[in-house]
């Protein structure tokens, strides 16, 4: 009697770079559960929560808040990833290519994903300078820092959600892309009502202050955003 042999599921190969930057963020992950478990639930309890936002706002220069700023880190390796995955693909067809530059280079994964990880990282260092901007000009020191606040919060968050997502794909458990695509524009979407709850936190608003953050949604926004959708479904 023939003996079935059981068919054994090869492991997908993955690059070394790719394992190294998803290992990044999951060390850091368990270096700050170590040292301070709470805060890594403490950005989501701070966007639903004020007493916690409040204390948090007060901690600027402590241990806690210094940590937190390591998740900072784990959000740049799972957003880039997301973008990674995403337009891969569209990079190596000569899409990107004809908006940007020729390059042998931008058929290296690991260069895509490192021109991909600091671009992420320069459009959310000029979103802060752009709020400290508009604070400076309309003298809105206040919605500053609530706006700048909030989005730390708001990065943190995504951050940690988001990696479980990139782990799953980094080791090919699924390659199904419409999953990443369902956490791209829910990320999105979830921005945008994050704008809006920062704008509408604060009281005195004068007419004035809607035509400000009507214009800062549409030009630094909803119009870069614009663009950005062209290219996915160029």
């Amino acid at each position: 009697m023939l003996s079935v042999q059981p068919q054994i599921r090869p492991l997908p190969y993955v690059d070394y770079w790719m394992v190294a930057s998803i290992l990044i963020p999951i060390t850091l992950l368990f270096y700050i559960y170590l040292y301070s478990p709470n805060a890594i639930i403490l950005p989501i309890r701070s966007l639903i929560d004020h007493r916690v936002r409040r204390e948090l706002k007060e901690s600027r220069n402590s241990f806690q808040a210094r940590i937190l700023n390591l998740l900072n880190i784990i959000f740049y390796f799972s957003f880039t990833f997301v973008l990674y995955f995403l337009i891969k693909d569209k990079i190596k067809s000569n899409i990107l290519k004809e908006y940007l530059f020729q390059s042998k280079y931008l058929d290296n994964d690991f260069v895509i994903f490192l021109l991909l990880f600091i671009s992420v990282f320069l459009v959310v260092f000029l979103k802060k300078q752009v709020f400290m901007l508009i604070a400076y000009i309309f003298d809105e020191t206040e919605r500053y820092w609530n706006f700048t606040f909030n989005m730390e919060m708001f990065i943190k968050t995504m951050g940690i959600l988001i990696l479980p997502f990139i782990f799953v794909f980094v080791f090919k458990w699924t390659e199904k892309i419409f999953f990443l695509q369902i956490v791209f524009f829910s990320n999105l979407i979830l921005y945008f009502l994050f704008l809006l709850k920062s704008f509408f936190e604060l009281p005195k608003k004068a007419f004035v202050d809607y035509l400000n953050f009507i214009l800062y949604l549409c030009g630094l926004e909803i119009i870069p955003l614009l663009f950005v959708l062209k290219f996915f479904f160029d």
